[in-house]
């Protein structure tokens, strides 16, 4: 099966001055999140994309990040079997095990995984873990996040101190990130 695009989604950073076009695809094995993200890090022009595929529960298998800052160029690439142990460049990483999301940093994409995968009835609440891939240095760390449902489509997104309310559409993709991403189309 060629995989299936499902949904493109042209989101504007808000207070950030970034821009993404950003799609959901149907594979397979699963889904996939794939998109390009432009904008200024810190007065630094980049290009940054990403390629997220998940098994059919949501659960993340294999995550592509490649960041550009003319002439400079990075990229991250990470690996989950099925028993959740990580791979990061080919490097284990006992320290992510059992971690199902991903959160890739400059994105409001990935949000989608933990809304998808919990499928939290209005009203229900979750803590869980990310791994988390940090803007410049393609860092990867775990990142307690909470999720909880207030409406049909509305979700309270928590991770230390931030907090940002989500609009969500039926697919689980970011309509508004609080003041940041809001979408423009797609």
């Amino acid at each position: 099966m060629a995989d299936e695009l499902v949904e493109t989604v042209l989101w504007d950073g808000g207070e950030l001055p970034f821009r993404e076009l950003g799609t959901l695809w149907r594979t397979e094995g699963g889904w996939a999140l794939r998109g390009s993200v432009v904008g200024s890090l810190r007065g630094v022009a980049f290009h940054a994309r990403y390629d997220v595929g998940c098994g059919e529960d949501w659960k993340t298998r294999r995550v592509f990040v490649e960041l550009s800052t003319p002439p400079d160029r990075h990229e991250v690439l990470i690996e989950v079997d099925e028993a959740l142990r990580w791979r990061v460049d080919g490097g284990a990483r006992p320290e992510l095990a059992g971690l199902a999301d991903v959160d890739v940093q400059l994105t409001p994409s990935t949000n989608t995984l933990p809304i998808r995968r919990l499928a939290l009835p209005v009203g229900g609440e979750a803590e869980v873990e990310a791994a988390w891939v940090t803007f410049p240095r393609l860092e990867v760390r775990r990142l307690p996040q909470r999720y909880r449902r207030i409406g049909e489509k509305l979700w309270l997104y928590g991770s230390g101190d931030f907090r940002a309310e989500l609009e969500v559409d039926e697919h689980g993709l970011v309509e508004r990130y609080g003041s940041f991403w809001r979408r423009l189309g797609g």
